[in-house]
């Protein structure tokens, strides 16, 4: 007989944020039985000079995977849609866009 358990766990680390997996996935192999794999949710950033001037929000972000690198985001709001670009560190410009879900 198989059973399966979905058991949520919330972790954070200063370091990285494959620390902060590393961190949670030992504390469930410590407190739980026979885990056998690990699905990863989502990651949490912290927005630095957030900024609104009329319809343009300008922010940035500090990431640490792949590698250490500041993403400076510039985005206009139009209705339920944004478009704009990311300065993605020393690695050039990217386009980005979204839709209100």
């Amino acid at each position: 007989m198989s059973v399966a358990r979905v058991t949520e766990l919330i972790s954070a680390s200063k370091k990285s944020f494959e620390d902060a997996i590393q961190v949670g996935v030992s504390r469930a192999v410590l407190t739980l039985k026979n885990v056998e794999g690990v699905w990863v949710a989502n990651q949490k950033c912290v927005i630095k000079n957030g900024k609104i001037d009329g319809d343009t929000l300008t922010w940035s972000t500090d990431i640490t995977n792949p590698m250490p690198m500041t993403l400076e985001f510039t985005v206009k709001v139009d209705g339920d849609k944004l478009t704009g670009k990311c300065k993605l560190g020393t690695f050039g410009i990217s386009d980005l866009a979204g839709e209100r879900a």
